[in-house]
C-alpha cells in the first residue's frame, strides 16, 4: 500500500486512474457522492477536485493495487491457475454471492465493483502470473472434466474480496 497521496489531483490523473481501474465517470462520481457533470468537470480540469474526493479516488487506487497483489499471491500457490470472470455487471449481479444478513445483519459489503473493474484488475494478474488462464463463468472450459486448472472466482465490493477456489464449478449459484 503506498502512503496517503496529499498532494492536488489534477484531471489528467483522476481520468488515468478511473480509466486504469476500469470505471465508469458515473461510478466515480456515485463514489464521491458528486453528480456525473462534476466529475467530467474534473477530468476536464474545469473545476478543481475537492481534497475528499481526490482521497477517495487515491484508495481506490491503493485498494486495487492491494487486490491484485492479493490475488497474484494467491494464484501462485496453485499448479494451473485460472480466473473466473463475469462477462457483464447483469451477469455479476446475478451469480455474485449475498451477504448472509440472517447470520450477521450488521455486515454490509458494500456497493459492487463493475465486471470491468474485474477485468481490469485480472489483467494486471495475467501480467504477473505465468500460465494464468481467463475464464467466464459460464463458459465450457470452466466445468471441462479433463481440465486440471484450479479456478479462482474474484467478487470484490468496496469492503469484501472473496477470492473463492474450485476444481470444477459445476454450477455457479444464479438468483431468479
Amino acid at each position: 500500500m503506498t502512503a496517503p497521496d496529499t498532494r492536488r489531483m489534477s484531471g489528467a490523473e483522476l481520468l488515468t486512474i478511473r480509466e486504469a481501474l476500469g470505471l465508469t465517470g458515473p461510478w466515480i462520481a456515485r463514489r464521491v457522492l458528486t453528480a456525473p457533470r462534476n466529475e467530467r468537470r474534473w477530468e476536464a480540469d474545469e473545476y478543481q477536485i475537492p481534497d475528499p474526493a481526490a482521497q477517495i479516488v487515491w484508495e481506490l487506487r491503493d485498494y486495487a493495487e492491494q487486490v491484485v497483489d492479493d490475488l497474484v499471491d494467491l494464484l501462485r500457490t496453485l499448479d494451473q491457475p485460472g480466473l473466473i470472470l463475469f462477462r457483464t455487471d447483469e451477469a455479476y449481479e446475478q451469480c455474485a454471492p449475498t451477504p448472509n444478513l440472517k447470520v450477521r445483519p450488521s455486515y454490509n459489503p458494500g456497493p459492487a465493483y463493475p465486471a470491468s473493474w474485474h477485468r481490469a484488475i485480472a489483467f494486471r494478474a495475467l501480467e504477473r502470473v505465468a500460465g494464468l488462464r481467463i475464464a467466464h463463468f459460464t463458459d465450457d472450459e470452466v466445468r471441462a472434466d479433463n481440465t486440471t486448472t484450479r479456478w479462482v472466482r474474484l467478487v470484490a465490493t468496496l469492503r469484501h474480496v472473496d477470492m473463492s477456489i474450485y476444481k470444477r464449478p459445476t454450477r455457479l449459484a444464479v438468483r431468479k
